[in-house]
Order: structure tokens, then C-alpha cells, then sequence
């Protein structure tokens, strides 16, 4: 869902929203806008790596919704803070994206009924096939990606 609303971002402003020259560059970025996460929500982030990183940076700016997202309506800018949450438990799902003022003109939820948001035969766990806490070689990632 954080991907969503940073193509949700994107469409509205008409680029990414967050390109950083680098892995420490972007975080500051995203902390620009959100500032810094509370501790519980770093936890919920499971790295070891990111209390270390977020805790390292020190805000130039701060910026807020409104003035990052210039072009956007109330219900978007409302959406998008809901989406990009720190916190994935804290994030709204799909399903209650759907229904959000902003898209559920988009949707029939009476028609669509509930297993159109369930994926079938999709664990409801997801792990990544590579180590986020690890840093790798361009070539190692190519090659899970293609794997």
C-alpha cells in the first residue's frame, strides 16, 4: 500500500516523489514530508538497520502535504497520508483504500463482492527472497529478479 501512494504521488505531481541520489538520500526525502517516525513505528519496520539510519538524520526542511503535493484535492491529500504510513499495521489495505472518498466512486463494492480483494492461493505473509537487513551486489539483485 506504501507503493500505491507513492504512485498515487507520482500521478499528481507528475514525477516521483521521493528520488533520492541514494538509499540515505531517499529516506531523507520521505522524512522531509512524514518527519521523523515514533520508535514503536520504527520497530514495526522490522530492520536493524533503520533506527540506526532514521535516527542519523538530522531535517533540513520539514515539509507538509499541501505545499509537497501543491495540485492535489483534500480527499487525495487525505489518501495519500493514510497510505504513506511508516507503520504497515497503521496503513489503510486495499480494501479500505477502495472505499476511501477519493476512489470509491471507482468502485462497487456490492458488485466486486469480498474475494475480489483476496488473492487466492496468496500466502497472507509475503517474504522477500533477499535479505533487506544485507546489502548486495547489482548483479545479485539482477539475478533473484530474474530468478
Amino acid at each position: 500500500m506504501w507503493s500505491v501512494g507513492c504512485i498515487l504521488g507520482e500521478m499528481i505531481n507528475g514525477k516521483a516523489i521521493f528520488p533520492g541520489t541514494s538509499t540515505l538520500n531517499q529516506v531523507e526525502r520521505i522524512l522531509e514530508l512524514l518527519g521523523h517516525p515514533k520508535p514503536l513505528d520504527i520497530l514495526s519496520m522490522n530492520s536493524s538497520l533503520a533506527p540506526n539510519i532514521i535516527s542519523s538524520i538530522v531535517l533540513k526542511k520539514n515539509r507538509t502535504f499541501k505545499t509537497f503535493f501543491p495540485k492535489a484535492s483534500h480527499d487525495a491529500i487525505d489518501l495519500l497520508r493514510k497510505l504513506l504510513e511508516f507503520n504497515p499495521s497503521k496503513r489503510l489495505t486495499a480494501d479500505q483504500a477502495l472505499k476511501h472518498q477519493y476512489v470509491k466512486q471507482f468502485s462497487d463494492h456490492d458488485k466486486e463482492g469480498e474475494d475480489i480483494y483476496m488473492l487466492k492461493g496468496v500466502p497472507t505473509k509475503f517474504t522477500t527472497p533477499m535479505d533487506d537487513n544485507r546489502k548486495f551486489a547489482i548483479k545479485d539483485y539482477r539475478d533473484k529478479l530474474y530468478e
